[in-house]
């Protein structure tokens, strides 16, 4: 802000001259400016919670500007922060022009002021105006469930397509929908509150929480959702690994099952496709699909013959004799190349030995054990010793 300042002593200086007419204009602008940088000043002050900070901005920029039109917003920010709620209220409610934010800010103030009963009809005029934010019409609703008007809530909440994307607004929904035993209607409304939100962690808790995450049937994720995503990934295909590993770590079902639809979606339209079909055959593998497991996986050899991840994925996925002859094969020349891995050495140990080729499973591990002393190695004796 201070780059003003010498600007703004000049022109005050020239305002004082009756010539200099035009001084007042510019002098007008630059204290718009100058207050407005207090007042981003302010804000972020406020933001990080250095209150004393945020006092002093706001004090430089009433001295400036006390018209400024975020000035008395952000001091209903400040006092709200410093447990002056009354003042807030009283405030936000002397402002002239207000904003949407405003205008809502002032109506939560007033639910912690005792004005429940102002907030309620205000809220209730605004949502007949065409501008009232998603996030008003949902605290009407909210309001009208504490006063016990069900249908009048329901009607709030259908009032305008947006909020059938809304999270608050379908998280009110299923929580009417249980309250009066519409398990149907409950259960649409969650799969509406996936479809925006499926990769956020708070919508799964919400539903896991209610009981209703095991009644989601994965099969009936809306196809947009899977469009959605898929474009997305399409854009950064540098992320798909990351996010399959992410459910490696803490796996949500709906969440592997969105992710293999969307990434098998763009699969074939990638320049570089092995880590997209790394991450299909372990998700796939997570699933519990070891078919497609093994199938994800073979396609990835037949590019990368020499990927350990795929080698291992596809020994895991074989379960049938028959179907062990190409995962052995893939398996051995990944193990033969890289013996420095001491999971694919166990993994070769180990499905030999499911396959009763013990012999050949011993052979590997006496291979294993004179090139490294690794506790892995040592276990894996132990193991077949036993």
């Amino acid at each position: 802000m201070h780059r003003w300042a010498n600007c703004l002593k000049n022109l005050i200086a020239r305002s004082d001259d009756p010539a200099a007419s035009d001084g007042q204009e510019q002098l007008r602008t630059l204290r718009y400016l100058v207050a407005d940088e207090a007042c981003s000043a302010a804000e972020h002050a406020l933001r990080c919670r250095n209150l004393s900070s945020a006092e002093e901005a706001l004090a430089r920029d009433m001295s400036i500007d006390p018209t400024h039109p975020r000035l008395l917003e952000l001091y209903a920010w400040y006092y709200l922060d410093t447990n002056q709620a009354d003042k807030a209220c009283t405030t936000l409610e002397s402002m002239s022009d207000m904003t949407a934010r405003a205008r809502l800010l002032l109506q939560l103030v007033r639910l912690q002021t005792g004005g429940k009963a102002m907030a309620h009809l205000e809220l209730n005029q605004w949502s007949r105006q065409r501008d009232c934010p998603a996030a008003a019409r949902v605290l009407l609703a909210a309001l009208d469930i504490e006063a016990g008007h069900v249908a009048e809530a329901r009607a709030v909440l259908s009032s305008q397509p947006a909020l059938a994307s809304d999270p608050q607004a379908c998280r009110l929904l299923i929580l009417m929908d249980l309250a009066q035993d519409l398990p149907l209607a409950a259960r649409r409304a969650a799969h509406i509150l996936l479809r925006r939100f499926a990769r956020h962690e708070h919508a799964s808790r919400f539903l896991v929480g209610l009981g209703l995450a095991d009644q989601l049937d994965e099969s009936a994720l809306p196809i947009e959702m899977i469009d959605q995503l898929a474009g997305e990934l399409l854009e950064k295909p540098e992320v798909i690994r990351s996010l399959a590993v992410a459910q490696q770590c803490r796996p949500e079902r709906l969440h592997i099952e969105l992710l293999r639809r969307a990434i098998g979606r763009i699969v074939d339209q990638l320049p570089q496709p092995i880590e997209a079909l790394e991450s299909l055959a372990m998700l796939a593998e997570l699933a519990g699909d070891m078919d497609e497991a093994r199938r994800w996986a073979q396609r990835g050899l037949s590019i990368a013959p020499m990927n350990a991840t795929l080698a291992l994925i596809q020994e895991h996925a074989t379960v049938a004799t028959e179907e062990a002859t190409q995962a052995t094969d893939d398996l051995r020349r990944v193990a033969d190349a890289f013996p420095q891995y001491p999971d694919v050495q166990r993994a070769m140990v180990l499905h030999y030995h499911r396959l009763g080729m013990k012999a050949s499973a011993q052979r590997v591990l006496r291979r294993w054990l004179t090139q490294s002393d690794d506790p892995l190695a040592i276990r894996t004796r132990e193991e077949l010793a036993a």
